[in-house]
């Protein structure tokens, strides 16, 4: 089964391309992306592919909600008789961070922005 339109986004919105990069006629078409993601007739992923990709999505979305749940936490260092990790957030950046690469080795698709850094603007 191939990878749906949902997932792709997913896939995209991981690895920071823009959303229209598998529509056709978008200026942000880009056919290698759209290839590698299975959209291509005769270049399928193989199933094996497929269910590794799936499997690091979910991981991902994991993540994204653990970090979410952090969140709330940040005010507080101690519960009771428990002590919060204070680290606990950047180890989820770093996770998911990993996770984002393996993406885009399996998939053969480069990182476009890593969501943290500067820009610099050319006068």
């Amino acid at each position: 089964m191939a990878l749906t339109s949902r997932e792709q986004q997913k896939i995209l919105r991981f690895l920071g391309w823009a959303g229209l990069t598998v529509v056709p006629d978008s200026t942000h078409f880009n056919s290698v992306v759209n290839d590698r993601l299975g959209n291509n007739v005769s270049k399928p992923l193989t199933v094996d592919i497929e269910r590794e990709v799936r499997d690091i999505l979910e991981r991902l979305i994991n993540i994204d909600t653990c970090l979410d749940e952090a969140k709330c936490r940040l005010t507080a260092s101690q519960v009771d008789k428990i002590t919060l990790n204070k680290n606990e957030i950047s180890e989820l950046r770093k996770e998911r961070k990993r996770w984002i690469r393996e993406l885009s080795d399996i998939l053969d698709i480069p990182i476009m922005r890593s969501g943290f850094g500067s820009v610099k603007v050319i006068a």
